[in-house]
């Protein structure tokens, strides 16, 4: 049995500014880094840690640097759980999207799990990735409690498969806040224990779109 704690990255400069960022490296808001300290407080007093995963994605690895650094742990960098990758939206503001590609937006805001940014990364191959990265953490880490800090449409698409459903009911599920903690139990079966806490953040629990 593993135990994963999944972390969606805090507020971005994207989520702020309401751009795509996708496989885009950006930074970590003031909010953001705030966050990332209430988020270590919350699992030092709740969890005992063995080990953090993150996206190499600046703004994850900034989410779960403050707890590495308090646990003197080595923050190991795996793409495999990188947000969907944007193609041509990486980087455009909603708007620009909606402007630009249509029927390409009007598909991710209403069926998400059976669509595909623009020249970009499909949902359902962001679900496989993910399905084969974590089933190789939790056996490589059995036993162990794990933080993996991840991203928003990333979460979406696992928490279709954990929960056994389709990708065509992905849009019934709802995006987790930034910063907060969903963990889920790897072991003979896949058990989610909880989804999106973030009940111990001081600052906004927007629940921003996959940027």
């Amino acid at each position: 049995m593993t135990k994963l704690l999944f972390v969606r990255h805090g507020q971005s400069v994207a989520n702020e500014n309401g751009f795509f960022a996708g496989h885009t490296d950006v930074a970590l808001t003031a909010l953001g880094l705030r966050q990332a300290e209430e988020l270590k407080a919350y699992l030092i007093k709740n969890y005992d840690i063995d080990c953090v995963y993150s996206s190499d994605l600046l703004r994850a690895c900034q989410t779960v640097n403050p707890i590495a650094n308090t646990l003197n742990l080595n923050i190991i960098k795996e793409s495999g759980l990188r947000e969907v990758y944007g193609g041509k939206w990486e980087g455009l503001s909603i708007e620009d999207i909606k402007n630009r590609y249509p029927d390409d937006y009007d598909r991710w805001k209403n069926d998400i799990g059976l669509s595909r940014p623009t020249g970009g990364e499909s949902v359902e191959e962001v679900q496989k990735r993910g399905i084969q990265t974590l089933a190789k953490i939790a056996q490589e880490k059995e036993g162990k409690t794990v933080v993996i800090c991840t991203h928003g449409c990333f979460l979406r698409a696992m928490q279709c498969f954990w929960q056994g459903a389709n990708l065509s009911q992905m849009k019934d599920i709802e995006w987790v806040p930034n910063a907060s903690v969903t963990e889920v139990i790897y072991g003979d079966k896949i058990t989610v224990a909880s989804v999106g806490k973030a009940s111990f953040l001081s600052g906004i629990t927007k629940l921003c779109e996959g940027m």
